[in-house]
C-alpha cells in the first residue's frame, strides 16, 4: 500500500505544480517538494531490511566477498571497500541509493520542466531504487551520463558508460545513444522502423546468437546463461513466456511513443534536446523488440533507453494546450504510471510490501 500512496502523493502533487506553471509559464516548479520525495525516497531504501528481489544473494555477498563470485570488478570494489571501511550492510544500502538518487536526480533537475513528475516516472518504473540491485546502479551512471550527450561532450560520456559496465556488463550497449542522439527520424520512418524491428525481432536475435563469441568469453558466457533461461521460459523465478513478454513491454512502450510522437512533432524540428531524447528511446524499443525472444532476462540491457521516458513523459504534459486536453493526457499518464508500478510488483508482492526496516528485523516476511 506504501509504495501506491506515495506515487500517488507525487502525482497529485505534479499535478498541482502543472496548474501553476500554466498559470505563470515564467515561473519554475517549486523544487523543495521534489527534494523532500527524494529524502523519503532515500530513507525508505536506505533503512529496508529483508525487502526486495536477490536480498539474500546481495547480503550474503556483503558478508563474504569472495573474489570468484559472478559479480562485475567494479561493484567488487564497491561492496570490498564498503566493507573494509564499515562492516555494515546498511551503510552499503545507504551509499547504493545515495549514488543512484544523486546521479539520477541532478539529471531531472537538468532535463526535466517538471521534476517531481520526472521522479514518479521512475519510481514506477523501478522504486526509484528503493529494492536496488547493482544494475541500478549502473543505470543511474548512464543516466547521468545522458547530460554529457546532450552537451556533446564524448569523453565524460564514454567515463560514464565505463564505469557502469564495470558496475553491470550490459551498460555498454548505452554507448550507441551518443551517435543516435543528433540524428532525426520522421513519424513514417520511426513506425517503418519499429515495424522491421518487431516483425524480425526472431531472426535478429538468432544473428546475435550465432555471433555471441565476438563479446569475449567472459560476455560469452554470461550471454549464455541469459540465453539458457530464455529457452526455459525463466525469468527473476517466474515461468514467464518471453512472446508474453514481448507484446506486453511494445503495448507499454507505445502509450509512451503515441504520446510523444502526437504532442512533440513541432518540439521535435526544433528542439535538439527533445528530438535525441525521442531517438534513444525509439532505439530502447528496437533493442527490446529483438532481444526478448532470446530470454526476457535480457531485457535489464534496455533499462537505460527505457529511462528517458523520465523527461519525455513531463515534456508532454506540459505542452498539452487546452486545460480539457491536458486534463485528460495529465490523467492518462498517472493512469500508466500506476499500471506500470503494479506490474512491477506483480508477482513478487510479498517481497515489497509490507514495509520492514532495521527498527523491526524480528518481523517475519518473505525474503527473496
Amino acid at each position: 500500500m506504501y509504495l501506491y500512496l506515495l506515487l500517488g502523493l507525487m502525482c497529485c502533487i505534479a499535478f498541482w505544480q502543472l496548474a501553476c506553471l500554466d498559470h505563470n509559464p515564467q515561473k519554475k516548479p517549486t523544487i523543495w517538494w521534489y527534494y523532500l520525495f527524494v529524502i523519503l525516497i532515500f530513507l525508505l531504501g536506505s533503512l529496508r531490511w529483508e525487502r526486495g528481489g536477490d536480498w539474500s544473494a546481495y547480503l550474503k555477498y556483503f558478508e563474504d566477498p569472495l573474489p570468484e563470485e559472478d559479480f562485475e570488478t567494479g561493484f567488487r570494489w564497491l561492496v570490498q571497500g564498503l566493507k573494509f571501511m564499515i562492516d555494515d550492510f546498511s551503510v552499503y544500502l545507504c551509499v547504493g541509493m545515495f549514488l543512484i538518487l544523486n546521479l539520477v536526480g541532478r539529471t531531472i533537475v537538468r532535463l526535466s520542466p517538471l521534476p517531481l513528475l520526472s521522479l514518479a516516472v521512475f519510481f514506477s518504473a523501478s522504486f526509484a531504487g528503493v529494492f536496488f540491485a547493482r544494475q541500478l546502479i549502473a543505470v543511474a551512471i548512464c543516466i547521468f551520463g545522458l547530460y554529457y550527450v546532450v552537451q556533446r561532450r564524448v569523453w565524460p560520456f564514454l567515463l560514464c558508460v565505463m564505469v557502469a559496465t564495470l558496475i553491470h556488463r550490459a551498460a555498454f550497449i548505452f554507448l550507441s545513444v551518443y551517435w543516435v542522439y543528433g540524428w532525426y527520424f520522421s513519424i513514417k520512418k520511426i513506425v517503418l522502423i519499429l515495424g522491421v524491428f518487431v516483425v524480425l525481432s526472431g531472426w535478429i536475435g538468432q544473428v546475435i546468437v550465432s555471433s555471441v563469441g565476438i563479446f569475449g568469453p567472459v560476455i560469452a558466457a554470461k550471454l549464455a546463461v541469459y540465453l539458457q533461461a530464455g529457452e526455459e521460459g525463466y525469468a527473476h523465478g517466474l515461468d514467464v513466456s518471453p512472446v508474453v513478454i514481448l507484446i506486453k513491454g511494445i503495448l507499454s512502450r507505445s502509450v509512451v511513443l503515441l504520446l510523444v510522437l502526437f504532442f512533440l512533432k513541432d518540439q521535435r524540428k526544433n528542439d535538439p534536446v527533445i528530438n535525441g531524447l525521442v531517438n534513444i528511446y525509439v532505439l530502447g524499443v528496437c533493442l527490446f523488440a529483438f532481444v526478448t525472444p532470446l530470454g526476457s532476462v535480457l531485457v535489464r540491457a534496455v533499462i537505460p533507453f527505457d529511462a528517458v521516458a523520465m523527461f519525455l513523459i513531463p515534456a508532454v504534459v506540459v505542452q498539452v494546450r487546452g486545460t480539457f486536453l491536458k486534463l485528460c493526457v495529465y490523467w492518462l499518464v498517472v493512469f500508466y504510471l500506476f499500471f506500470r508500478l503494479n506490474s512491477n510488483i506483480g508477482y513478487y508482492k510479498d517481497l515489497y510490501i509490507p514495509y520492514k526496516s532495521i527498527f523491526n528485523k524480528e518481523t517475519p516476511v518473505e525474503i527473496g
